[in-house]
């Protein structure tokens, strides 16, 4: 059977942010990651033909420990803007499984000001020692608000826990080993 998850997030800015996915039923402490391209991000380009995003959220894997159970991976979410001004905007991340269900509900952040230019942090979420072997999807989603501007910004980690060691997987890789499909006829 068929479920449908539907997450809606009110960002508080006059702006509503959703997803929907259809489901069916060894590191040392302290290391660090510092390559970029396990660094998830989808943008809202808006409605203006540009091919630059107007928000973006970027999922950043900052440092994995180890703890009782396995290890826990720490997760900065980076918020950049090219809206004019100085907007407001707002975070939102939840952590799935490849079922659907929510580990760590949505969470929104305080309206904060995006300060510069470059990347401002918007959350932090730890994922956490100890998880059940399995996929495991980390949503963010930005809302920002500058004057009558506004703009969508959503990114999605992919990610296998397998005897408590935490890896980092892409999109092909979650799709195919994943329950996320398991009974889906096309």
């Amino acid at each position: 059977m068929k479920r449908f998850l539907f997450l809606t997030i009110p960002l508080g800015l006059g702006v509503t942010a959703g997803w929907a996915t259809a489901t069916t039923p060894g590191a040392a402490a302290g290391r660090r990651f510092v390559d970029a391209r396990h660094a998830a991000t989808a943008t809202d380009p808006g409605d203006h033909g540009e091919s630059e995003p107007r928000v973006s959220a970027d999922i950043v894997p900052e440092a994995v420990q180890v703890r009782a159970g396995g290890e826990a991976l720490t997760l900065r979410v980076d918020v950049s803007s090219r809206l004019a001004g100085t907007p407001r905007f707002r975070t939102a991340v939840q952590i799935v499984d490849d079922q659907g269900h929510a580990l760590r509900p949505a969470e929104l952040s305080p309206v904060r000001k995006l300060e510069h230019a470059g990347a401002n942090e918007g959350a932090r979420v730890e994922l956490p020692a100890g998880l059940a072997d399995g996929f495991y999807q980390v949503h963010a989603t930005v809302g920002a608000v500058s004057g009558k501007d506004e703009a969508l910004g959503e990114s999605t980690l992919f990610v296998e826990v397998a005897g408590g060691t935490v890896r980092l997987v892409d999109s092909d890789e979650f799709f195919i080993r994943s329950r996320a499909n398991q009974g889906v006829k096309l």
